[in-house]
């Protein structure tokens, strides 16, 4: 997932939660400091299907969130 916001603060932890047509995954990823809005892109599990995807900004988070996009990662990238 690659997410684009803007932060003054160095680590920003950031739950992702997936629901939907009985599966379930929650992952934290930390985003780190961007003092104008820039893009982090994160390694996360594959998620698949039609459901409900929430961000949750956990404590000591300061994040300006501006949008998120999925990437699918070939097996070229992934080495």
């Amino acid at each position: 997932i690659t997410i684009c916001y803007r932060s003054v603060q160095e680590l920003n932890p950031v739950q992702i939660r997936f629901t939907g047509e009985g599966i379930g995954s929650i992952q934290v990823v930390e985003a780190d400091l961007r003092e104008d809005y820039g893009e982090q892109t994160f390694r996360i599990e594959t998620l698949t299907g039609k459901g409900k995807l929430e961000f949750i900004f956990l404590p000591g988070s300061c994040f300006d969130f501006h949008w998120f996009q999925f990437k699918k990662i070939s097996n070229k990238e992934e080495k």
